[in-house]
Formats: structure tokens, C-alpha cells, sequence
């Protein structure tokens, strides 16, 4: 093979694979010289209550990043015999003693548990997740602040210089957590995307994959988005996440690679990504 050719081809495959991972490095990089700079370090506390060994595995990967860029985390873990009304008077506690920057609850919570009642306790000030309702309201109304998986979103098609304009967008799944947030982010790029979901007719559902030219799935089903829902040159954000044996997996089938020209991996995508703008989250809370 010519030379220039093998240039050429190991560049399209940089292009497929999205390194959220490496990306997120960088942004760690600018976060660390950012909060060497500021008055007040911040001080993220983080409540979980640990029914599920995936809720240590994510504390510690926001420990690490923590860590990294000096921001001061404090964790406070809880038995599911806590109960819902102990963890919200914790919650206040923690908002009025006026130590943290910002405060966020591991999710998932048990299902004894009202979570958007327990959510809906952090002002917005302190909402760096941007999952209670003050937050909540406030970036429908004006994009601030943008929630994490959001921002990992735009950063994703900002950074592969991807022109959303006049694009049939389809985003799998209309949850709190990935689906919802991201549909309000495009909202505020004058854009309408599409939303399938379990309500969606299964002939329209295949119909609108294969007119999408972006995809953003969090539905957390194990790799049941198969390359012959698409067409080629698909851009795929799979923003979903789910554990088999030990093992995270995303949405999409690993195959899909064959028909994108974007796709980010799980792992190693949009999770790390999402990390990232978390805590620029919680650095930018200190300014405001």
C-alpha cells in the first residue's frame, strides 16, 4: 500500500473511534490550572447508599479525577436502612454548613426510595449534576447550568467538527439522566430531535434509525442497536450503560463501528466525558 494511503486510512479510524478517555484527560489538564488559580478550593461531597458494587466503582472514578485536578471530595456512604428522610435532613445539613461547592447523590438509589424528591433537596447552586428540579428548571429556561451528560454530548460533536444544522437527529430513550437532557440541550440549538422510546411504534423506530444521520442512545439495553438499523456514515454517541458480568457495555453492538463514521466506545466515551464536566461543574461553582 502507497504510503499516503496508509496515512489516509489510520486517520478514518482515529475519526470512528471516539476517545472520550483521552479527551477527558485534556480537560482535566485545563481544570487542574484553573483551580490552582481560584481564591477557595472546591468542595464536592458525594451521598450514596451502597446497594450495588457499580456505586463504589463510580465514586472512585470521581475520587480520581478529584484528586487530579484538587478539587477536595468528601464522601458519605449510607446502609439502604438509612431510610429517605434521614438522607434528606443529611442533605440539608450538608447544604448549611456551607463547606462544599457542590453537592451530588450517587445514583441509583434503592427503590424504596423517592429519588426526585431526595434530588429536588440541592439548591441550584450547589447542583452540579444538575438532576433537582431548581437546576432542572433553570437550564430549560436558559442552558445554565448544562448537565454533565449534555455537556459530554456537545463537546463530542464540537470537537469532531460536526454540523448539527439541517441533520435528522434521533435520540434513543427520553430519561432523566441522558435522553431528557440531551433533548433540552438540542432544544436550545433551535433543533427538534426526534425521541424513540418503549411507546414507540417498532416499524417508526426502524424508520427514523435509518434516516438518522446522529443517534444518541442511554437506554441502558446491552448492545441491541445492530449496524443494519443504519445507514453508513451514521454519527453513534452511545450514552447508555449497563453491567454484564463485571463488564460495562453500551447500547450499541460493537459491529456498528462497520456503518459509522463516529462512534464512542464503552467503555471509554461519553462516561469519561461526562466525569470531566462534572467537576468543570463544580470548579465553575466556586466563580459563580
Amino acid at each position: 500500500m502507497h504510503k499516503h494511503s496508509q496515512y489516509i486510512f489510520a486517520t478514518i479510524l482515529l475519526i470512528m473511534i471516539y476517545d472520550g478517555k483521552k479527551a477527558s484527560l485534556i480537560l482535566q489538564d485545563k481544570l487542574r490550572e484553573h483551580v490552582v488559580l481560584l481564591t477557595q478550593v472546591p468542595k464536592l461531597a458525594v451521598i450514596s447508599i451502597s446497594t450495588h458494587p457499580s456505586i463504589a466503582s463510580f465514586i472512585k472514578i470521581k475520587r480520581k479525577f478529584a484528586d487530579a485536578i484538587g478539587v477536595n471530595m468528601k464522601e458519605y456512604d449510607f446502609p439502604e436502612s438509612f431510610g429517605e428522610e434521614n438522607l434528606i435532613k443529611e442533605i440539608q445539613i450538608l447544604i448549611n454548613s456551607n463547606q462544599f461547592t457542590g453537592i451530588i447523590v450517587q445514583l441509583p438509589l434503592p427503590s424504596s426510595y423517592n429519588t426526585q424528591r431526595i434530588l429536588d433537596t440541592i439548591p441550584k447552586k450547589l447542583d452540579v449534576d444538575v438532576l433537582g428540579k431548581e437546576a432542572l428548571e433553570s437550564f430549560k429556561a436558559n442552558c445554565n447550568p448544562i448537565p454533565p451528560v449534555a455537556e459530554a454530548v456537545a463537546h463530542i460533536l464540537n470537537y469532531t467538527n460536526t454540523d448539527i444544522s439541517n441533520k435528522k437527529i434521533v435520540i434513543i430513550g427520553n430519561g432523566k439522566l441522558v435522553g431528557s437532557p440531551v433533548y433540552t440541550w438540542f432544544s436550545h440549538q433551535n433543533l427538534r430531535p426526534d425521541i424513540v422510546d418503549i411507546n414507540t411504534n417498532e416499524n417508526l423506530k426502524l424508520k427514523l434509525y435509518k434516516e438518522a444521520d446522529i443517534v444518541i442512545s442511554g437506554v441502558g439495553i446491552p448492545h441491541h442497536l445492530k449496524p443494519e438499523f443504519f445507514k453508513r456514515g451514521v454519527i453513534l454517541i452511545d450514552a447508555g450503560t449497563s453491567e454484564q458480568l463485571g463488564v460495562f457495555t453500551g447500547d450499541c453492538d460493537p459491529t456498528c463501528a462497520d456503518v459509522a463514521s463516529i462512534i464512542t466506545p464503552v467503555p471509554g466515551g461519553v462516561g469519561p466525558l461526562t466525569v470531566a464536566h462534572l467537576f468543570k461543574n463544580v470548579v465553575d461553582s466556586v466563580e459563580k
